[in-house]
């Protein structure tokens, strides 16, 4: 019953958890795990005094009122603390970046360089906004997929996750689809693991490929660049194509075979709304973030050399579902090659 000690309790189980995750290999000494596990130890004292204090009440002896107050001074903390960051994120006209850096790195540990000479011009680009489904619109994405197919779906089988919907047909056929822009993924099974061995189609043509798709229900927006990748994929590039009204961005891809199937589709073509227009920074500014660490890099190594070079302009999915412009330089991190992300807007 002494505050103190649980709360130093909790400290020490973390710390002994997460050690070991950084011996044992079975994961990683993290920080946010030591901060998030000791105030849930905090508001988890603090749900005890309450229920202490309605004990006392109940025996009439009407103690640990003010210390039972005090002791949700964490719950509210942390409530206050949320509750600004989903107001302040409500007010943002555009949504967050998985790309985006969180914390800078550190600068003792890397260097970057390069022979590119990066433009100095600040222009302005055009935000678009994506369709974002609800679980309902994904289901009935997949009910229609699989009935193109001559299958229905197998609804005791559906996942549904934060950012993506598994659906599955009675026949096994498997089906999941992003709520962020609609994109999907579709596996044959039946046709991809057949035994006897199903070939690939390595010579059909695009008209082929798109008629085939038709008895899958897809129809790609005309302008989609065509190309025969071999081993049986095809894929269909729609580089900002905008016909009526909208904007269409992304690749196609599906794998051809000899049963005249489909063993595997992805799509990920987008379909857009223009939104508004942005001024975007300089390759240059871009760049100089990178040689301030103000970037996102996967690597396990300690020091890391970087050697930057071409950028192109792209864009990419935020958390509202925006689909804003970013720059993507060419990198050779520690001698392999890569890609470092910035975003672009100012």
């Amino acid at each position: 019953r002494i505050w103190w000690k649980i709360y130093l309790a909790g400290v020490l189980l973390t710390l002994g958890i997460e050690t070991l995750q950084f011996f044992l290999k079975r994961g990683i000494f993290d920080l946010d795990d030591m901060f998030n596990n000791t105030i849930g130890t905090m508001i988890g004292y603090g749900c005890f005094a309450v229920i202490m204090l309605i004990i006392s009440i109940i025996k009439e002896k009407q103690k640990y009122l003010k210390r039972t107050i005090i002791l949700q001074l964490p719950l509210f903390v942390v409530l206050v603390f949320f509750a600004v960051i989903f107001v302040t994120y409500a007010k943002q006209d555009l949504g967050n970046l998985s790309i985006a850096y969180i914390t800078k790195v550190d600068k003792n540990d890397f260097t970057v360089d390069t022979e590119q000479k990066y433009s100095t011009s600040q222009t302005s680009l055009a935000v678009y906004k994506t369709k974002q489904y609800s679980r309902e619109e994904t289901a009935q994405f997949a009910e229609k997929f699989f009935n193109a197919i001559g299958d229905i779906m197998d609804k005791s089988r559906t996942d549904l996750y934060d950012e993506t919907a598994f659906y599955y047909s009675v026949e096994g056929f498997s089906l999941w689809m992003d709520y962020r822009g609609g994109t999907y993924r579709f596996v044959d099974f039946d046709t991809t693991n057949a035994d006897p061995i199903v070939k690939t189609e390595s010579a059909a043509t695009e008209d082929e490929i798109k008629s085939v798709l038709v008895q899958y229900g897809i129809k790609l927006p005309d302008g989609v660049k065509f190309s025969n990748d071999g081993d049986g994929k095809y894929t269909f590039k729609a580089k900002k194509i905008i016909t009526n009204g909208r904007m269409y961005d992304g690749t196609f891809s599906c794998r051809y075979y000899e049963n005249g199937k489909m063993g595997n589709i992805q799509g990920d073509i987008l379909r857009c709304e223009y939104d508004k227009e942005v001024s975007l920074i300089s390759e240059q500014d871009a760049f100089k973030r990178i040689e301030e660490g103000k970037f996102k890099v996967y690597s396990n190594d300690d020091k890391l050399t970087i050697k930057i070079g071409q950028v192109t302009l792209r864009y990419m999915i935020d958390t509202k579902g925006c689909y804003q412009p970013i720059y993507v330089f060419d990198a050779e991190i520690n001698g392999e090659r890569s890609e470092i992300s910035i975003p672009a807007i100012k």
